[in-house]
């Protein structure tokens, strides 16, 4: 290293400083970038963390209403149904008790009072037909 210092004209101490320089300025710039990219890409993943929790719990709010809704219309139907069951048990149990209280019950073919018992049965059913739809 004295030969460059004496062939530049400085003092060989200038010469390490220099070199020092070139080594560490480099690998300082390189340590600031690299510490820059790191905390930015935490900031960025942070970010997209966080985005991806708010659109999961949007969805599952989405979801849940959805369900509640669902759920709300299944119990209409279920109570609709179990009235429509509750009034055709009710209706098939009063033509029932009719058939047994009439005096032609064992007869031959329908009278018209088995007739009239049968068209009871019919018109509810097809009446319910049409309302579900």
């Amino acid at each position: 290293m004295k030969w460059i210092a004496a062939l530049l004209g400085v003092s060989p101490a200038v010469i390490y400083v220099a070199l020092a320089l070139a080594a560490t300025v480099p690998a300082a710039f390189w340590g600031y970038g690299a510490w820059q990219y790191r905390s930015g890409r935490s900031v960025g993943k942070a970010e997209v963390t966080l985005a991806v929790e708010r659109a999961t719990a949007a969805e599952r709010e989405r979801q849940w209403i959805a369900n509640e809704a669902a759920q709300a219309v299944a119990r209409e139907q279920v109570e609709r149904l179990t009235k429509s069951r509750d009034r055709l048990q009710s209706l098939l149990k009063e033509i029932a008790d009719a058939a047994d209280q009439d005096p032609l019950r064992d007869a031959c073919g329908v009278g018209a009072d088995s007739s009239m018992r049968l068209d009871k049965i019919r018109r509810p059913a097809a009446g319910s037909k049409s309302s579900s739809r």
